[in-house]
């Protein structure tokens, strides 16, 4: 499977015109012409597969500045197993998709992740901004929140709103 997908990564263009196949494509085929992904020391579908074929190993230590997060959260040191983390997990652009800043902050870090994964999938296909409006077409998935770690709950306590507005 890992070479078939790398063989698809290297594809730049398709010309169905002289394929058999595509002839013979009904209306309940389902076609993935695009894909996204962030993981741990991969931002990207291209620097994931990299690190697979070379061994690197994603799981480090906490960084610095997530520390002190935690630490102004819970309001003392707080010790973290190495793990493999997401960079970038706070840079959510709430103004791209139209979503209140106030509103993002309360939104669970892999509903703005999964919006910023549809978003560069459909890019990776080949699709701008509107060009699917209208269309047929569908974003699936597969998610099941984790009641112990509901994500609002563990911040009402702290009300974050203050930490990204200190003024309000």
């Amino acid at each position: 499977m890992k070479n078939g997908i790398l063989d698809l990564l290297n594809l730049q263009e398709v010309d169905g015109s002289n394929n058999e196949r595509t002839e013979n494509i009904s209306k309940k085929d389902i076609a993935i012409i695009g894909i996204s992904l962030r993981f741990p020391a991969a931002d990207n579908t291209r620097t994931f597969w990299e690190n697979l074929q070379s061994g690197v190993d994603s799981i480090t230590d906490i960084s610095q500045e997530r520390a002190q997060d935690l630490e102004k959260y819970f309001g003392r040191k707080v010790s973290c197993a190495s793990s493999g983390y997401i960079d970038d997990i706070d840079k959510f652009d709430s103004e791209f998709f139209n979503i209140r800043r106030k509103e993002a902050v309360w939104m669970d870090p892999t509903q703005r992740i999964f919006l910023e994964m549809v978003w560069h999938a459909l890019e990776d296909a080949g699709y701008g901004a509107g060009q699917l409006k209208g269309s047929r077409t569908g974003v699936y998935l597969g998610y099941r929140n984790d009641e112990l770690h509901d994500y609002k709950k563990m911040l009402k306590p702290i009300n974050p709103i203050h930490l990204w507005f200190p003024e309000t």
